[in-house]
Order: structure tokens, then C-alpha cells, then sequence
């Protein structure tokens, strides 16, 4: 069987510094995706000129990034992440390609590729005989709505939210109507595509994890009462499910002398204002090694208040074997359950009463890791991911 050709269109080169779920995703599904015999063609943006390494069964082509900026979509029909990314260069780029050779599948990253889909580029990929498949990491219509309904009331930053939210459903309807497949990384988003598109055929294809981790840890009274909030915080969703976290529980860990953590991606500006608003947390930005901070905390948090999809970060803890305290729906695409592998909580307020009557009850935070571990190991292999993809996109043909 001839090997299955593979052109992916994606926003960015999802190298560091890029940092985000969704890049550590892309970049993870294309290296299994090559290794499982797959030949890719990744075609993307990269705003510093770099050129990742061409690999066996990879070829990157690189398209120089004229960052438009988000305000000029107010006037447009675009939503502004399509605006920004479906440039007319990458565009005309992946016209080309398309023309040059046959492809049988051609992946369309994330929504902010929507709008390859007009024009030419649009043109050549539907008269194409390639199979078209949506990459998704989350419901954008759903998400992109809480986003605004977070923004203050009454306020210019919301009536823009909204109406950037009703066009990234529309263009999101439209991407998901134009596809042969939807994959999808967990089974919410899943049912949430087939409520809008009962025809549509997806995949739910959680992430793998190959990040750092423990054979075994024993949480004792040498461990400090600190917590870890592990994160990328360059999208305001982000922003606001770090603020929503901190103003429900600095004051009341702080009272119970529980230290907090903030490590991960996050842009100067966003730190400096957490920061000053919270001077008693430790905000690092992105580190070198993560390792340390998993060794000096008791418990991992996880607060998405918005946005769905699968959160790489609650492996992190997992693997590295620190018990999950999380609001409801923030860990769905695992097997952890709640009381007996995690706990789980209806809201901010009360996950902060959970960490502090849980920090010193040793005894259940081992039980809670060690629980964990067990059901996530084995399960979670990158290098099954693009083999299922590829088995299904066959299928597909």
C-alpha cells in the first residue's frame, strides 16, 4: 500500500515559542502522524523566519507572517483569529500545492484556517480528490460564547466578543459542512458538532503525552503546601480562568499559609497585573524545568472555568504524580474520577475549599496520585494517535 500523502495547513509553527495545548498538539499528531508512514507537507506562518527541520516523511513549507492585528476584523465578516491566519499568501501557497501534486488528505488546523476554504485555494481543494479534515481542539461556537458572556457588562470589549463569536460560528458551521471529518478530542465536543451537523463524521482523538514524569513520589510533610497552576496564558480565555481562580481562592489559601505557583507561558504585560493584584503568588513565566515545581507541590489545579477541550495539563500532574483538584468538565477525555482519582468541584469558590481542607490529609493525597497513575498509564502513547488517523482517513476513502 502506497504511503498516505498529507498536506497540513496550519496558523504557526508550533514550536517553542509557541507553547500552547494546541501547538504541543499539532506538533505531536504531524511527528506520529510521519512516523506511523504517513507522508506530511506542513504549510504554515512563521513571524521570526525559522524553519523547523525537515524530517523523514516531513517537509515544512514556510510562509513569511504579516500579523494584521485583530481590530480590522470589526468591519469584516471574518471572525478575527481567521482574519489574522487565513492570510491571501498562505492562501495562494496552498493553492499551488494543491495544483503541483495529489494528496489524499489535506487537515485544515484549527479555525483560524477557515478561510482556506474561499477563493482558489478553496476552489482546488474541493475539486481535489483529497479527503478534508477539520482539526479540531475545541467547540470554537460554545467556547467563544463564554468568552463573552466573561467580558464586564455593558462594556464596548463584550459587544465586540459577541460579535466575534457570531462569526466564528458561522465560519465554524461552514468549515464543519465542508469536511469529510471532524476529529475532536473529547466526547463533549463530539456530541456538541453532531447537535449542529448530525452527519458529520469525526474522530475523537485525544493527545498523547510524553512530557516528564515520576515512577513514584510519596507526598509527606517535607512537601511545601503549595499548589500548581501550570498554563499558557497568551489567550484571554486563559487570562480570564487565571483571574476567576486567584480572586476565589488567594485569600483564602493565603489565610491557611498555602502557597501558589503560576507557571507557564504568559505574556509580560497580563504577569505584571497578576502580579500586582496578587503580590503573594509566585508568577514565573515560562521555565526551563518544570520538574521542581512538581516536586515541591501537593496538589495540581485545574480552573477552566471557559473553554472545553482536553487539557495536556492535567497529564502533567498526572504523570509527575501530583493529586487533581479541578472545576467540573475540566478533565473530560481522561479516566479520572472524581472522590476517586481527583476531586472535582461545582466552583471556584468550593475548589478552594477543597485544596485547603485536602493540603495536609496525606494520606488521601497519596491515594489520590497514586489512583490517578494507574488509570492514565498506558493509555495516553502518541505514537497510536496517528496511526488511528491515518486507519480512519483510509476508512474515509
Amino acid at each position: 500500500m502506497n504511503p498516505l500523502r498529507c498536506l497540513w495547513v496550519t496558523r504557526l509553527a508550533p514550536f517553542p515559542p509557541l507553547f500552547g495545548g494546541d501547538a504541543i498538539y499539532s506538533r505531536r499528531l504531524i511527528e506520529s502522524l510521519s512516523s506511523a508512514g504517513a507522508v506530511v507537507t506542513v504549510l504554515c506562518h512563521d513571524p521570526d523566519g525559522r524553519r523547523p527541520k525537515d524530517a523523514t516523511n516531513t517537509v515544512w513549507s514556510i510562509i513569511p507572517f504579516r500579523d494584521r492585528g485583530r481590530a480590522r476584523s470589526l468591519l469584516g465578516r471574518r471572525p478575527a483569529i481567521v482574519h489574522r491566519f487565513s492570510t491571501p499568501e498562505i492562501r495562494a501557497a496552498l493553492s499551488a500545492l494543491v495544483d503541483e501534486q495529489e494528496w489524499d488528505a489535506v487537515v485544515i488546523d484549527g479555525l483560524a484556517m477557515a478561510g482556506v476554504l474561499e477563493g482558489r485555494s478553496g476552489t482546488s481543494l474541493r475539486s481535489g480528490s483529497a479527503t478534508l479534515v477539520y482539526l479540531s481542539t475545541n467547540h470554537e461556537s460554545s467556547l467563544r460564547r463564554q468568552l463573552a458572556d466573561q467580558a464586564p457588562a455593558r462594556s464596548l470589549y463584550r459587544l465586540a466578543l459577541r460579535l466575534d463569536a457570531a462569526k466564528a460560528r458561522s465560519y465554524e458551521s461552514a468549515l464543519v459542512s465542508s469536511v469529510d471529518l471532524v476529529t475532536v478530542t473529547t466526547p463533549t465536543d463530539d456530541r456538541l458538532f453532531k447537535e449542529l451537523h448530525p452527519q458529520v463524521r469525526t474522530l475523537v482523538l485525544p493527545p498523547g503525552y510524553d512530557g516528564s514524569g515520576v515512577e513514584h513520589r510519596t507526598i509527606d510533610m517535607r512537601t511545601p503546601r503549595r499548589v500548581l497552576v501550570l498554563g499558557s496564558y497568551a489567550w484571554v480565555a486563559k487570562q480570564f480562568n487565571l483571574l476567576g481562580f486567584l480572586r476565589a481562592a488567594v485569600g483564602l489559601l493565603e489565610a491557611a499559609a498555602i502557597g501558589i505557583d503560576v507557571v507557564g507561558s504568559i505574556p509580560d504585560e497580563f504577569a505584571s497585573h497578576v502580579r500586582r493584584e496578587f503580590p503573594t503568588v509566585n508568577v514565573t513565566g515560562a521555565v526551563d524545568d518544570i520538574r521542581p515545581f512538581f516536586a515541591r507541590t501537593r496538589i495540581g489545579i485545574v480552573a477552566e472555568e471557559i473553554g472545553g477541550g482536553f487539557k495536556l495539563k492535567a497529564l502533567d500532574y498526572v504523570f509527575n504524580r501530583l493529586p487533581v483538584a479541578a472545576l467540573a468538565g475540566s478533565v473530560e477525555g481522561t479516566p479520572l474520577q472524581a472522590g476517586v482519582s481527583m476531586l472535582e468541584f461545582p466552583d471556584t469558590m468550593q475548589l478552594a475549599e477543597g485544596i485547603k481542607d485536602l493540603i495536609d490529609d496525606l494520606e488521601r493525597l497519596n491515594a489520590l496520585q497514586e489512583a490517578a497513575f494507574a488509570s492514565c498509564r498506558g493509555r495516553f502513547n502518541w505514537s497510536d494517535r496517528g496511526q488511528r488517523l491515518i486507519e480512519d482517513l483510509r476508512r474515509t476513502d
